[in-house]
C-alpha cells in the first residue's frame, strides 16, 4: 500500500519439467495520469524502489538476495518529451534498465485523426552487474521491449474501441535453471 493506485505485485517460479528454475517478481505499475505530473512520477518511483529494497531485506515482497524484478505498465510519462523525469534517468543506469532505446514505437493512441503518439508504457528491469544477478544480461537478453501496434492491423479506432488506447508492451524471460 504505497500509491493511491498501488502496484500489483507478483512472485512466480519458472518450471521445466516439474523442477524449479529461476524466479522473478513483477510489478505492475499505473502511475498519475498527467505528463506534466514528472514531480509526482518521480517521487513515486523513489518509494517503489525503496520499498521493493525493504521487502527484499525483510522477506516481505521477495526473497533476501533476489533482484530478478521486471517493473512495467502505463507510467503516465515520456522518456522522449520535455517534461524530464529523473527515474527514467537513474533507472537506465547501474543496477537497473529501461527497455526502451532510441527508435521505441508509441505505445498509446491519442488525436485526430486517432494515431499512435504517445510513450507512456514501458518495461524497467534489473540488470546483471557485478555485484547483483538481473534479469537483463541473464534472463532477457533483448534491450528491447515490443510494442505490439502490429496487432492494430493499422485499424487504430477499431482497436481502441474493442481493447484499449495502449499497446501491449513485451518482453521476453528465458527459463533456465539456477546453476546455467
Amino acid at each position: 500500500d504505497i500509491f493511491a493506485r498501488d502496484p500489483f505485485m507478483g512472485h512466480f517460479t519458472f518450471l521445466h519439467n516439474g523442477q524449479a528454475q529461476n524466479d522473478l517478481l513483477i510489478v505492475g505499475l499505473h502511475l498519475a495520469s498527467g505528463q506534466h505530473l514528472n514531480k509526482n512520477h518521480d517521487a513515486a518511483m523513489a518509494v517503489l524502489r525503496r520499498k521493493l529494497d525493504e521487502g527484499r531485506a525483510d522477506g516481505t515482497v521477495l526473497p533476501p538476495g533476489e533482484f530478478d524484478i521486471l517493473l512495467g505498465g502505463d507510467l503516465n510519462a515520456s522518456k522522449y518529451d520535455d517534461k524530464v523525469e529523473q527515474f527514467f534517468i537513474e533507472m537506465n543506469t547501474g543496477d537497473w534498465a529501461v527497455l526502451a532505446g532510441e527508435n521505441y514505437p508509441a505505445t498509446r493512441l491519442a488525436g485526430v485523426p486517432l494515431a499512435p503518439k504517445s510513450h507512456l508504457d514501458y518495461l524497467i528491469v534489473t540488470r546483471k552487474t557485478a555485484t547483483q544477478s538481473g534479469l537483463l544480461g541473464d534472463e532477457i537478453a533483448d534491450p528491447e521491449a515490443k510494442v505490439h501496434q502490429d496487432l492494430a492491423h493499422g485499424q487504430w479506432d477499431t482497436f481502441r474501441r474493442t481493447f484499449s488506447d495502449h499497446f501491449p508492451v513485451t518482453t521476453c524471460v528465458g527459463v533456465m535453471a539456477d546453476n546455467d
